[in-house]
């Protein structure tokens, strides 16, 4: 299958082109993919049309899903799968996940395999770009 993986600028993101993640992905385009996400921290890959099974076998390409411990917005179905969207309402008031806790589980100390690199990633951000404390 042939794929092309460009650097989108010098510091951050790359864009994936002529992949189909719903289809089977041999173990050497994964380890390019995991490589990728590695170096350039963002990966854009376009054009892809996934309905939750497929979303799931594409994120599981990246490490082992860890299940959220918010229970009440999975996606019907799927409980690995957690709904983020900016127009939900929990009773009747906007809601917006990731408001008042981590959705990403980078505040998590056991991380499952494909958190790690998202939670490595986070840290090392914050590492290097230290938050500041406006008054």
């Amino acid at each position: 299958m042939a794929y092309t993986i460009t650097p989108m600028t010098a510091h951050t993101g790359a864009e994936v082109r002529g992949l189909d993640l719903t289809t089977p992905i041999d173990a050497e385009t994964r380890g390019a993919l995991n490589r990728a996400f590695s170096d350039h921290h963002v990966l854009v890959i376009r054009d892809q049309k996934f309905g939750p099974p497929q979303f799931i076998a594409a994120a599981e390409l990246f490490g082992e899903l860890q299940p959220h411990d918010k229970k009440e917005l999975h996606v019907p179905g799927y409980p690995q799968m957690y709904f983020v969207s900016n127009e939900q309402t929990v009773p009747g008031k906007r809601y917006i996940s990731g408001e008042t806790f981590h959705t990403d589980h980078s505040n998590s100390s056991g991380a499952a395999q494909g958190d790690d690199a998202v939670s490595g990633l986070a840290a090392e951000h914050r590492r290097r770009h230290p938050v500041r404390q406006y008054a």
